[in-house]
C-alpha cells in the first residue's frame, strides 16, 4: 500500500481554529477525516475523540465512478467493493466503537478517471473544547 505523501497527513491540536471549514456550525458536525481517492491503494490514520458521538462516514462516488471500492478502519470492513458499482453516487453509515488513533485505508478500483471522496464526522459534547479535536485529511492529487 502506498502512503499518502507531502501535505496528504494533516494532524493538529488547533484544527477548529486552524481549519474553520471543517466545522459546520450548523448542525455542530466536526470532520475528523476527508479525502479524494483516485485508483490505487492508500493507507493512514485519523484520531476521533473519546468524546465524539453521532460518528458518520460519507463516501461521495465521483463524476467518473469507481467499480469497486474497499474501506476498512481499525481492521473493520466499513464498505466492500460490491457497495460500489456505476449507478451508487454515495453511501452514508453510522460507525459505532471508534474511538482514538485509527488505522484506515482505501482501496479504489476502475477507470483511471474514477474518484471518489470519503468524509467522517461526528459531533463533541459542548464540554469539550472543540479545538481540541484532530483532524487528518488526504488530498487525492
Amino acid at each position: 500500500m502506498k502512503k499518502a505523501t507531502g501535505i496528504a497527513m494533516v494532524f493538529t491540536l488547533c484544527a477548529m481554529i486552524m481549519m474553520p471549514a471543517l466545522a459546520n456550525a450548523e448542525n455542530g458536525r466536526i470532520t475528523f477525516f476527508q479525502g479524494e481517492f483516485e485508483k490505487g491503494e492508500w493507507s493512514g490514520s485519523f484520531y476521533i475523540s473519546p468524546r465524539a458521538t453521532d460518528l458518520s462516514i460519507k463516501v461521495e462516488n465521483g463524476t467518473v465512478r469507481v467499480t469497486s471500492a474497499l474501506i476498512v478502519i481499525d481492521g473493520k470492513q466499513i464498505f466492500k467493493q460490491s457497495d460500489f458499482n456505476q449507478d451508487v453516487g454515495e453511501l452514508k453509515k453510522t460507525l459505532v466503537g471508534f474511538v482514538g488513533a485509527l488505522p484506515i485505508s482505501v482501496t479504489v478500483n476502475g477507470n483511471k478517471a474514477a474518484t471518489m471522496s470519503v468524509e467522517i464526522t461526528g459531533v463533541i459534547g459542548s464540554t469539550f473544547p472543540r479545538n481540541l479535536t484532530g483532524i487528518t485529511t488526504f488530498p487525492g492529487r
